[in-house]
């Protein structure tokens, strides 16, 4: 009870203190310290000072505001634009950009140190070529950021860019006015006068040295030269360069100024050409808010010249929360599954990085990126870090009996002593992009070689721009690259929800149960997310009468494909049934024989064309897969026996070879357009040519799904369905660059995400493929959801994570079993993701796919061939999963083994170590006749000698158990303990060699279960 009356007074304070710190709305803007010559003054050098702790920096900022409760506060630096997000109870503060800068990476340079310091990256084009802004070079060093404080928060606004047009460099000057005025103020240094020499060409015609044709040619440039020599600056100078000078002249020339300019130029008759530099104006928000942090961009308060430069993209960010890698930790990106970036993994190498785009490829880009990867399917993001650090503590110690310095015996004393203690800090953050993800990437990047620093982070672009060749649009052109950008932006916000992660040794000494923190893991950003997703809506937790008693078994199916047969010698076109309602009849009684009758089926190919369907603007049911008859007939029977039936349609894609003008789809009007004006396709990667190639599938612009679907359900609800699945709508999702009517990415969310909403009031049961996270709070089924990363080099682990989040709340599987590479690694994701049993099979004429090129992909579904692997397969995971399914999964860890070594290893082995004992021995007869020739080993062996005689031996047999461990010890994070609720646990062994865990044997690609 104490530690709870301490923790209630120290809130109390806090809450009094906050209600003197939380400044009103109205409060004046604040920003840099200027002098009296109006130059920007820095409080300290940024670029110097050390800071050894979190507690040293904020000393530097300002206190802003505090939460309502006392336990959180924001904090700002006026000059830098930093901020920290401080937990007051457990004392630990996320910083925007890296507080232990130089205490950490001394050796940086300045422009890497900048970066770092910067909450805003821009790239932008300027004619084409591709540069950078850093807020702080940008903003901070030229006195451009000012902070307000607003409602529960601050908003830091920025002017990126050179406010003043011009730069303090002449055009053309005067010569004894250069002379005077600039260049005999910088004798003093060699490198001054070397880059004025460099940039800084004298015309005089009185040169003795010049031709009459170079006189008469200077006189032609430059008219002035009849008057007066002259000296001018080299036009083909950079951006860059022009800075440089202007730096120096600002260092060396204090009395040279824009007036002096002016007259110059006024003197040599020059007319100044210079173009407005870049300048970018924008805000960040920063909200205390439930105990989290808010982050918003505003979008609709970025200003540029959009008419001059091209915006690339922004970085928002870019080092919150970063983590040192001289510490231990790990970045979390959601590819796929969910990957894990561990900091020594990288430590030291050349910087690597890791971007996905969320919700996958926009295929409305002619120029398409990330090829061969899982996609993002959730737009969140998290850094952990593990940090020793000494803590004081007060220790008592009871001593009993206790003696005073007279010896008076004194009972029950207590010594109370302050030691430091040395522990493990886990810190982080978990952030979830909440406004104008779909236009955002996730970013994970390492310092590398350049600085210590690894951080995660989100780049948005407003407006969309796209690179195409010229020459596939315009007839006759020649072959070039052109840059177009949208004419539709995002104006409205992009916001981050920031949780930060806490050290577990810290709140227990605060007294907090684990319902008052989220730990500093990825399974804590699990539960961040889980319970984010379920206060809002999003997701609803499985009951017990909301599952069967076994796990479902999801068959996708196939009806109808289009075969040329020849009747009297004429082709003929006829739809060949793959299936038909009386062959899933059949499947269903032969699978209920086996034990499974938790079946759901996925009819592709039933409807408008079979495989080779319209867009739905209607629904008819095949004849030859069993007609209208034949679908009622079976949904009968799937109420009897309890089956899930999800006819599939596609909304997103229209083969363009299959709609033609009855079809409902208007080409010009319904279709996506690209920048260039082309009708958008899908596109598949193909690895053989390691690119990816246009199919006859265009893009159906979202904004008429509503068109389609308003025909289309007037049809399929007469059908009496109890479900319906829609595979391509769930994860692909395109913007629209149409020139009359533009949509954007997040337009078409919003109008895929009303399409589901009315799918699940019509039909209830929704089913779909990938799951991106806008449909989640829609849909009951997921197939082919991602339970694994696409495992690139520069990760170090997959993790569970969607799984983790999902597992209890929905249904769902990964890729089709007998579509996978490995079987018995695909049982192992399954256990590991808490995922289901999923198989694409026909019951007839699966030979006729193979002739197709659009459909021979499906080489190998034959039901015959693959009933008893299903039956297998399926027996396998429902025997350890079907008691979980309404079970979160509470834990999840690499753990180490042991490896069993093979008969042959064996030998291997007991033959180094024999080698090993035979070295040592023949080392120890040599030592012996050694030392017995130097007269040193005399009669009886003394205690001491024997001691030095043993050493070697102790060595000898240390090197011989450190051989056995490297052999047998498996650490390569291939073994996996998941823990559901209710404490059953799973050993998955990814090795292809068995191993022990705790004495027990699990075979290669093995599992075993523990209650």
């Amino acid at each position: 009870m104490k530690k709870f009356r301490l923790l209630s007074g120290f809130m109390a304070f806090l809450m009094v203190l906050g209600s003197f710190v939380v400044l009103p709305v109205y409060a004046a803007t604040m920003g840099p310290t200027v002098n009296e010559d109006g130059e920007v003054v820095a409080p300290y050098d940024y670029m110097e000072t050390v800071f050894r702790t979190p507690e040293d920096k904020l000393e530097k900022m300002q206190l802003m505001v505090t939460s309502e409760d006392g336990r959180y506060s924001l904090y700002a630096d006026v000059y830098s634009g930093e901020v920290a997000y401080r937990d007051n109870l457990l004392g630990q503060t996320q910083f925007t950009n890296p507080y232990n800068l130089n205490a950490v990476s001394p050796l940086s340079s300045r422009d890497i140190k900048s970066k770092l310091m910067s909450q805003i990256i821009i790239r932008y084009l300027d004619n084409d070529k591709e540069l950078y802004y850093y807020s702080f070079n940008e903003a901070a060093e030229r006195g451009q950021i000012k902070i307000k404080n607003i409602k529960n928060g601050i908003r830091v606004e920025y002017s990126i860019g050179r406010e003043e047009t011009r730069k303090l460099v002449p055009k053309m000057i005067e010569k004894t006015r250069f002379e005077e005025q600039i260049r005999d103020n910088m004798t003093d240094s060699g490198y001054a006068m070397g880059m004025l020499t460099a940039y800084y060409a004298l015309k005089d015609p009185s040169d003795p040295e010049l031709t009459d044709t170079a006189v008469k040619d200077m006189l032609s440039a430059y008219p002035i030269t009849k008057e007066m020599p002259v000296y001018v600056f080299d036009s083909a100078a950079s951006a860059r360069e022009m800075n440089e000078i202007e730096e120096l002249i600002l260092n060396y020339c204090p009395l040279y100024t824009f007036d002096e300019l002016d007259k110059d130029h006024e003197l040599v008759q020059y007319e100044g050409t210079d173009a407005a530099p870049a300048q970018f104006k924008m805000a960040l928000e920063y909200y205390l808010d439930n105990g989290t942090l808010k982050v918003r961009f505003p979008v609709n308060g970025l200003r540029f010249d959009d008419t001059a430069f091209q915006l690339t993209s922004i970085q928002i960010l870019p080092y919150f929360g970063s983590g040192s890698y001289s510490n231990k930790g790990y970045m979390f990106t959601p590819d796929g599954s969910g990957a894990i970036i561990r900091f020594e993994d990288f430590a030291g190498l050349s910087g690597k990085s890791v971007t996905g785009k969320v919700y996958g490829q926009d295929f409305a880009f002619y120029t398409i990126t990330g090829q061969h990867q899982e996609s993002v399917r959730m737009p969140m993001f998290g850094l952990v870090e593990n940090e020793e650090k000494y803590v004081q503590e007060i220790v008592e110690t009871p001593v009993d009996p206790y003696y005073d310095a007279f010896g008076n015996y004194i009972e029950n004393e207590v010594i109370r002593e302050t030691v430091n203690t040395l522990v493990n800090e886990e810190k982080g953050f978990f952030a979830i992009v909440e406004e104008g993800e779909s236009l955002a990437t996730i970013t994970t990047e390492t310092g590398g070689k350049q600085h210590n620093f690894d951080s995660i982070y989100t780049s948005i672009t407003p407006r969309q721009r796209d690179t195409y060749n010229i020459s596939e649009t315009v007839s006759g052109a020649a072959s070039a690259m052109w840059t177009v950008t949208s004419k539709r932006k995002y104006t409205d916000n992009y916001t981050i929800r920031i949780t930060m992660l806490n050290s577990g040794v810290f709140a227990e000494k605060k007294g907090l149960t684990e319902d008052d923190y989220y730990e500093a893991s990825y399974m804590g950003m699990v539960n961040i997310a889980r319970d984010y997703m379920e206060e809002r809506g999003l997701i609803t937790r499985l009951r017990e009468d909301d599952v069967q008693k076994d796990i479902p078994l999801y068959i996708e199916t196939f009806g109808t494909v289009p075969t040329t047969e020849k009747i009297l010698s004429f082709p003929i076109e006829v739809q060949t049934p793959l299936t038909t309602f009386e062959d899933m009849k059949e499947m269903t009684t032969r699978l209920n024989e086996k034990g499974i009758t938790n079946i759901n089926y996925k009819l592709t190919g039933f409807f408008n064309g079979g495989l080779a369907y319209s867009v739905p603007y209607e629904a008819e049911v095949e004849k030859n897969a069993g007609g209208e008859e034949g679908f009622k007939d079976f949904i009968a029977y799937a109420k009897e026996k309890d089956l899930g039936v999800y006819p599939d349609f596609d909304f997103v894609w229209a083969d363009i070879r299959e709609n033609d003008m009855f079809s409902g789809l208007n080409r010009r009007k319904h279709l996506i357009k690209a920048m260039n004006s082309k009708y958008v396709s899908l596109r598949v990667y193909t690895p053989l040519y390691q690119q990816y190639a246009k199919t006859t599938y265009l893009a159906v612009s979202p904004v008429y799904y509503e068109h389609f679907y308003e025909s289309f359900a007037k049809d399929y609800t007469k059908l009496d369905p109890i479900g319906i699945s829609v595979s391509s709508l769930g994860q692909y999702l395109n913007s629209d660059f149409d020139k009359k009517e533009p949509f954007h990415r997040e337009d078409n969310k919003g109008y895929t995400a009303e399409l589901f909403q009315q799918l699940k009031a019509d039909y209830g049961n929704v089913m779909t493929e990938g799951g991106n996270y806008y449909t989640l709070p829609y849909i009951t089924d997921i197939l082919n959801m991602p339970i694994d990363s696409s495992s690139f080099i520069n990760t170090s682990q997959t993790i569970p994570f969607m799984g983790m989040v999902l597992h209890g709340y929905k249904n769902f599987t990964g890729m089709a079993m007998n579509n996978a590479g490995d079987m018995d690694y695909q049982i192992l994701k399954a256990i590991e993701n808490g995922a289901g049993v999923y198989f694409q099979l026909s019951y007839r004429n699966t030979e006729k796919l193979k002739t197709n090129g659009n459909f021979s992909k499906y080489y190998s579904i034959n039901f015959d061939i693959w009933e008893n692997d299903v039956v297998e397969v399926y027996s396998t995971l429902n025997e350890v999963l079907a008691d979980l399914q309404t079970k979160l999964i509470v834990d999840h860890e690499f753990i180490t083994a042991q490896r069993v070594l093979t008969a042959d290893e064996l030998a291997e082995l007991e033959a180094e170590l024999a080698a090993l004992e035979a070295a040592r021995l023949e080392a120890e007869a040599a030592e012996k006749e050694a030392a017995e020739a130097e007269g040193e080993l005399k009669g009886e062996e003394s205690a001491e000698d024997t001691t030095k005689k043993e050493e070697p031996v102790e060595e000898e047999e240390t090197e011989e158990v450190d051989l056995l461990a490297e052999r047998t010890l498996v650490d390569n994070g291939k073994v996996v303990k998941v823990t559901y609720e209710g404490g059953t646990t799973f050993i998955l062994n990814y090795n292809n060699f068995a191993i022990t865990v705790d004495g027990e044997e699990i075979p290669a690609l093995g599992f075993v279960r523990k209650n």
